[in-house]
């Protein structure tokens, strides 16, 4: 492979160690599955007998997996799947426990610094409560049921060096570590911005991965970033009461700190998503203010990116499509690379009709990630049910497994499940569906302003409504 693609000047494939891989930058997967193999299966099976060298990597591979995966391990992923291969039951938030900072050297200053460190975090971590689970080691057996432990250290020199890691409970396996110098006699804003640091990259390695350069480099006050992350908790949790307290919670964190241009643009988007999806008492009201906030970064940033595609999202409310996609092939072109900046990408090419690639670049985005948002893969739902494209029932199971009050998911299943004449499992997902919201209108559901063509409107709308889910007269 690297001879033949040498002569298009590029490699598509990385090697470390015993690794070898493709680059996501060269190459786009066309595949992606979201659910726990069940224990039994062979890594690569069927590969066996190509070769004697590749017979003997495959098994030592399979041994040390197999290692890894002893029979209660196995007993634990069997109990969690189910025969369609979801998730059963609801998600358990993994477990983060703070311990008491060490301080390396005899200070009384430096003792109380490191203390205000590990309240300092303890404070900040509960803004993603919605995201992990904080326990305190102290309590007892509390360590031994937490998933990770996030260590401190603190020493003195010509001024403090901080040392922060996140370790596996399970193994004592190294996560993330980093260090921080600081100059001494630090104040209580240092030790502030200091904790937000150490979440962030916390996120970016457990859970957020690339999205948590969206905000991780923003100078802003601990109150707003804390009503920020909050805002974000709410927003992935995907429920419409959950947007409206997202929206609360980034208008509070802009009125806090008016520089701060991502508690801006989520609540711009916040806004756009509520106007598509018709959440609003007063739509002229809501697009207003999502109208001044678009203006607003686009004299302040204008090469912003997530800037752009909120007024990418916002010119398809007022139905100025081309526009849209030509502000969207911009972006793409800065970033061909970024998970978020691709399904924003596919998400505008879905409004404007143009599903295959919708669903190519959406594809393309969550092979790009480890972290696969689930607004992607139900936007890639929808658009698969929207041009006949066979659906990937399982993935949705799976989000409502992790989410169970996710409604986008429910949705997609409900207008899947009556696309494929299972109208009895349609109504029952639809009864879920009115349990969250019982004012859900299928044909209201989502704004005919998003559609350039009405028609993919009408078309859900009759699925929804065949589902079993009412329709507004």
């Amino acid at each position: 492979m690297r001879k033949h693609f040498a002569v298009f000047g590029i490699i598509p494939i990385k090697t470390s160690g015993d690794d070898v891989m493709l680059d996501p930058v060269f190459v786009d997967v066309d595949i992606y599955s979201h659910e726990i193999p069940a224990p039994h299966v062979d890594l690569l099976e069927g590969f066996d007998g190509t070769d004697p060298e590749f017979n003997e990597w495959i098994s030592e591979e399979r041994a040390f997996w197999y290692s890894k995966l002893d029979q209660g391990e196995a007993a634990k992923l069997a109990a969690r799947t189910d025969k369609g291969g979801a998730l059963s039951g609801h998600l358990v938030f993994p477990r983060l426990a703070v311990r008491r900072v060490k301080v390396l050297g005899q200070s009384d200053w430096l003792s109380h610094f490191g203390e205000g460190i590990c309240d300092e975090l303890r404070t900040s971590l509960s803004a993603i409560s919605g995201v992990y689970r904080i326990v305190s080691p102290s309590a007892d057996g509390a360590e031994a049921a937490t998933d990770y432990i996030l260590n401190v250290s603190v020493r003195s020199a010509n001024g403090v060096r901080v040392h922060a890691e996140a370790i596996k409970t399970d193994g004592g396996e190294q996560i993330w570590s980093g260090r921080f110098d600081l100059e001494e006699k630090a104040d209580f804003e240092v030790q502030e911005k200091l904790a937000r640091r150490i979440i962030d990259s916390i996120l970016e390695s457990l859970s957020d991965g690339q999205w948590v350069q969206y905000w991780a480099t923003s100078e802003t006050t601990t109150a707003a970033w804390e009503h920020f992350q909050k805002g974000r908790v709410q927003e992935q949790l995907g429920e419409r009461i959950s947007l409206a307290k997202a929206i609360s919670h980034y208008r509070i964190a802009a009125g806090l700190d008016a520089s701060f241009l991502q508690a801006q643009i989520s609540l711009g988007f916040c806004l756009v998503d509520g106007l598509r999806l018709c959440l609003f008492d007063d739509d002229e009201k809501a697009q207003v203010e999502a109208k001044n906030i678009v203006q607003k970064v686009r004299n302040f940033a204008p090469r912003n990116l997530h800037g752009r595609a909120l007024g990418a999202f916002y010119y398809c409310y007022e139905g100025m499509f081309d526009q849209s996609l030509e502000i969207m092939h911009d972006v793409h072109s800065r970033a061909p690379t970024s998970p978020e900046m691709l399904g924003y990408f596919a998400a505008v090419l879905g409004y404007c009709g143009e599903y295959e690639k919708e669903q190519a670049i959406y594809k393309h985005a969550l092979s790009l990630t480890s972290h696969p948002p689930a607004w992607i893969r139900t936007n890639l739902a929808f658009s698969c049910l929207l041009s006949d494209v066979s659906v990937d029932e399982r993935d949705l199971k799976n989000i409502i497994a992790e989410k169970p009050n996710h409604l986008r998911a429910l949705v997609a299943l409900a207008a899947y499940q009556a696309s494929c004449g299972a109208f009895s499992e349609a109504k029952e997902t639809s009864s879920k569906i009115l349990a969250i919201d019982p004012l859900f209108r299928a044909n209201e559901w989502r704004s005919d302003r998003f559609f350039k063509n009405s028609v993919d409107q009408t078309r859900l709308a009759k699925l929804l409504s065949e589902a079993g889910l009412p329709s507004a007269r």
